[in-house]
């Protein structure tokens, strides 16, 4: 009785840490899909005549489409450490599970 509870246990811990891996790889490709969307809207405003006519919205918008440029590259680096310790906590554990 106690090993089944144990391996239940187990099991339910690792569902959960798949379906809260699953979670966050949602989340990283919306917010993906926004930023990029938020690069065409910061374009399509640096585009239009009466922000082409205001130096400061030129400003504004020049500054929002150069910090989402920035936001990118550190958001990929992110990403790929948080993916790097994932896979080396999910190899510990499928060790420990062989064992």
């Amino acid at each position: 009785m106690i090993v089944v509870t144990l391996l239940t246990s187990v099991n339910m811990r690792r569902v959960g840490q798949q379906l809260g891996l699953l979670s966050y790889r949602i989340t990283r490709l919306c917010t993906n899909a926004r930023l990029a969307r938020a690069a065409v809207l910061a374009d399509e405003a640096l585009a239009r005549d009466d922000v082409r006519g205001d130096p400061d919205q030129v400003a504004r918008f020049s500054k929002i489409k150069s910090d989402l440029e920035n936001i990118t590259p550190s958001r990929r680096r992110l990403h790929d450490d948080f993916e790097d310790v994932l896979g080396q906590a999910g190899s510990r554990d499928e060790a420990m599970h062989a064992v």
